[in-house]
């Protein structure tokens, strides 16, 4: 069963989802600035978690949705559940860790 909710991945498989017929966004979150698009290299609460939190707003606003489905790999996983536990409470509906 697809979901309608849009899913914001924290891993590099939305291509392949979005090929299925999914609303992927697959965000970089953590970069440090200058470093190009290596994510997860600063700080988890400081940058990453804020960056998370503020990309679901983004999709939120562009998509009409009310919540989100996250998924997250390794240190993604980590940054996913905070969000969702935390900032993000209202709009999260599920969150996936691998």
């Amino acid at each position: 069963m697809k979901s309608f909710f849009p899913l914001l991945l924290a891993l590099a498989v939305g291509a392949a989802l979005a090929a299925e017929g999914f609303c992927v966004w697959a965000p970089t979150v953590g970069a440090l600035p200058g470093l190009g698009a290596a994510g997860g290299l600063d700080s988890l609460t400081g940058a990453s978690a804020p960056q998370l939190a503020a990309e679901i707003d983004r999709v939120r606003a562009l998509t009409g949705a009310a919540e989100v489905d996250l998924v997250g790999h390794s240190q993604g996983a980590i940054v996913a559940s905070f969000v969702a536990a935390t900032a993000q409470a209202d709009s999260v509906r599920t969150v996936v860790t691998l």
